[in-house]
């Protein structure tokens, strides 16, 4: 097992660090503060939040909207924000999108930091720049790309988070290294009981990686024109999955995984039983796993974001490691859906 000292105080790049959030909060002193964060993470830590300006919003993800976001900027005119506000993101990724999102568009756009409480967000949600809120029903439909000047993530906050939140973000984690890594699969594989017991050891090492390879792919292609398109695999299904079916986002993106594995082995791409070894792997972490191609998916996945006119730019896999982006046309997509949807692993 690789040293985890080297973890403890990571310094990436794009300003994303690993260790206690009161050395960040240290790089905060003489801002004009205010936290955004949602009713649950306030519970956990009020007085923390109390000390500083702070603005609460309902947990979940109705929270995640223009409605909310309107509310919030009222509360930030109240509190007589100007151009010169830091906006700090505390919470998951509902939190962490929506705080994004808003300091880029109050005042024409105010500095933000982000301190990711959720595994989803330490792994994903926080990391990469991306800033949005759902708007009719559909994900991220209005949003932006701008990166906040640093994320602290400090692994003591999972320490309140449950359980199956915990398996939400444990998700993200396993598509990181499904579509970079087979050795980085292996090893989260290996350590599956560690893992699921929340071992902070070899959490550090699995969200250093996950985190260290997302930011490689982003540096390269920030905008989302291309490269970074792979991070969306299992997304397509899995966004839909999300709000259709009032699920967790990590646990319908492991559903949605399924999907696109499916879809690869139906297409030829990807062998039966590499499949059937991922699949297994995902459930032996207590990931849902079972997916039915609904007619209503497709329909939906009209509005999917990366759909190029009548085709999708849909992440399909090869082998561990080996994910790759094609455009396919939804027509096509469901009928590989038929031929996928009596594979059984």
């Amino acid at each position: 097992m690789p040293d985890t000292k080297q973890y403890q105080s990571l310094l990436l790049n794009t300003s994303v660090f690993l260790g206690n959030y009161r050395v960040g909060m240290e790089r905060l002193k003489h801002r004009d503060l205010v936290i955004i964060t949602d009713e649950n993470v306030f519970q956990h830590y009020k007085v923390f939040v109390m000390q500083h300006k702070h603005i609460v919003i309902p947990a979940g993800e109705d929270s995640k909207s223009a409605e909310m976001l309107f509310k919030v900027i009222d509360q930030l005119v109240e509190l007589e924000m100007n151009r010169d506000a830091l906006i700090l993101g505390f919470g998951g990724g509902v939190v962490t999108d929506f705080a994004g999102f808003l300091a880029s568009i109050f005042k024409r756009g105010v500095d933000f930091v982000l301190m990711p409480t959720s595994l989803l967000a330490m792994v994903d949600a926080s990391v990469g720049g991306k800033n949005g809120v759902n708007y009719k029903g559909r994900k991220n439909q209005i949003g932006c790309i701008r990166q906040p000047l640093f994320t602290w993530i400090d692994t003591s906050f999972l320490k309140s988070l449950d359980y199956l939140h915990f398996l939400n973000g444990l998700a993200e984690l396993l598509k990181t290294a499904l579509i970079f890594s087979k050795p980085q699969w292996d090893f989260l594989c290996d350590h599956r009981e560690k893992l699921m017991k929340t071992n902070t050891e070899v959490l550090q090492i699995a969200m250093a990686d996950a985190v260290k390879n997302k930011l490689s792919i982003v540096e390269q292609d920030e905008a989302d024109n291309g490269l970074r398109q792979i991070l969306n695999f299992g997304h397509s299904f899995g966004h839909v999955i999300e709000l259709s079916e009032h699920m967790l986002h990590g646990l319908a993106v492991s559903k949605g995984m399924v999907a696109s594995i499916k879809l690869s082995v139906a297409a030829g791409y990807l062998t039966k039983s590499t499949a059937a070894d991922i699949v297994q792997a995902l459930e032996a972490f207590g990931l849902p796993v079972n997916i039915d191609f609904k007619a209503e998916y497709f329909i939906e996945m009209q509005h999917d974001k990366k759909r190029i006119g009548k085709a999708l730019q849909f992440v399909f896999l090869k082998e561990i490691g080996e994910p790759f982006i094609h455009k396919i046309e939804l027509n096509e997509l469901k009928s590989l859906a038929y031929d996928a949807r009596n594979l059984r692993f």
